[in-house]
Formats: structure tokens, C-alpha cells, sequence
């Protein structure tokens, strides 16, 4: 891919899609009784590269998903030839040749993708990597949930809503907001090394608190993207326990 020419926000790029993922999620809470199925709710994952532009899927393969579980489910993307026809139970998935049980399904889904060698790219990998199949999760699934904070608005927002008191919810101190409050949250991305791309954003976790991560990449791909470190900020804990 050539580099193109976009310099969206990377928060512009993750309210696109949360909210999606928050559509999603409501269509699946509507359906909370039964099993869910792929007919039953409007999610093709292919839509994360309408989302996230500067990525490119691998050629003459699709993005599909089988849903986990039921109650305490959460949707498992996999790649697909695209004339296959879509896998419809987990069993056929883990029949295939080369597949390794116990494997990564973030890594999995991300290896393949491409960018288009700009610094959006870049970062735009790393959020898919973060984010994609981050919908539609059930009770205990909800401990995969990830939060990524690329905005003081965001973090404002956010501190506000832990500081009150919510059902369940363990209230924020007065003194973890304040030291949230102090972190800096926006994104870098780091083009200093010719052959590898370094990506700093901040995770939040409702079960640990605030993380500083960074990932690194090769600037050619594949990519070969991996977390190369990740530091604990502020602590927090909800005290919600499934």
C-alpha cells in the first residue's frame, strides 16, 4: 500500500469504534436468553478496515466470526478463504489444517494485516490488534474488555463517572483521581528507527487501573507486531468480581 494522506484523530478513530461496538452489543443484549448465532446479529468484521483505512486485509481472504459460549460468550474472529463457505460451530474452526489450539486469537486476526507504511497506519494497527471482536461480550467475557484513552477528555470523562458512586462499582478516591488526572494519555508514534515503528498509547482496565503500552512493529511488513512494554500508571479496581 502506498501511504495515504490521513491524519484522523485517534480518538475520532476509537468513538467510531466503540460505537459500533456499543450497536453491536445492544443487538446481542436483545438476545441475552438464547445462543447467539452470526445470522442473528448485523456484524461483518470486515467493517473494521472501513473504520481503520490505512490497514489492508490479507488478499482473497475475509474476516468472519463464531460467537463462544452463550451467557458468558464473546465473539472469535478467524480468516477465511473468501469462497469458502463461513465455518458454523467452534469444531470445524479447530479441525483446519495448521490450527494451534491455545493461539492468540488478537495475534491471529492481526498477523496478515498491512499498513500503508504511515504513522496513522501504524497506529491504526495497533488499535485493531486492541479492539477488533471487543463487542458483544458476556458476563465473565467482560474481563476482556479493553479500554484505550487517547484524549485529556476522555480521561476527564472517565474520572468523573469512577469518582460518583455507581450500583456495584467501587467508588474512585480522591487521590487515585488526581493522579489519573495527571497522566497523558495521547498517543506517540515513534518513526526514528528505519526499520521499526513504535507505538505508545494508554489502556484502562476496570480490574487494574491505568497502563501505558507500547508496541513495536516492523516498518515493512509483515509486521510481526508485539507488545514491547507496559507500564501500570495509576491503580484501580472496580471491585466488581463475575
Amino acid at each position: 500500500m502506498n501511504p495515504k494522506n490521513f491524519n484522523t484523530p485517534a480518538h475520532t478513530l476509537l468513538n467510531a469504534l466503540d460505537q459500533w461496538h456499543s450497536e453491536l452489543t445492544k443487538q446481542s443484549n436483545d438476545l441475552f436468553a438464547q445462543p447467539l448465532h452470526r445470522q442473528q446479529v448485523d456484524f461483518d468484521p470486515m467493517h473494521y478496515f472501513a473504520l481503520l483505512p490505512q490497514l489492508q486485509p490479507p488478499a482473497r481472504r475475509v474476516l468472519d466470526w463464531l460467537y463462544v459460549g452463550n451467557r458468558n460468550g464473546w465473539p472469535f474472529l478467524y480468516w477465511r478463504d473468501a469462497h469458502a463457505a463461513p465455518h458454523t460451530q467452534c469444531e470445524q474452526l479447530f479441525q483446519e489444517p495448521g490450527w494451534m489450539h491455545g493461539q492468540d486469537m488478537q495475534q491471529a486476526i492481526t498477523e496478515p494485516v498491512q499498513t500503508d507504511g504511515s504513522a496513522q497506519g501504524y497506529l491504526q494497527l495497533v488499535l485493531y490488534r486492541l479492539k477488533a471482536g471487543h463487542a458483544m461480550l458476556r458476563w465473565h467475557a467482560g474481563y476482556k474488555s479493553v479500554s484505550l484513552l487517547c484524549h485529556s477528555q476522555e480521561l476527564q470523562d472517565l474520572v468523573i463517572r469512577l469518582s460518583s458512586k455507581q450500583p456495584l462499582m467501587q467508588t474512585m478516591s480522591a487521590d487515585t483521581a488526581r493522579a489519573a488526572m495527571a497522566l497523558e494519555v495521547s498517543p506517540t508514534i515513534d518513526l526514528s528507527d528505519p526499520l521499526i515503528a513504535r507505538v505508545s498509547l494508554t489502556r484502562f482496565s476496570q480490574w487494574g487501573g491505568f497502563y501505558r503500552q507500547t508496541w513495536a512493529m516492523n516498518r515493512q511488513g509483515p509486521h510481526e507486531l508485539k507488545l514491547e512494554s507496559e507500564t501500570k500508571q495509576v491503580h484501580y479496581d472496580c471491585g466488581v468480581v463475575f
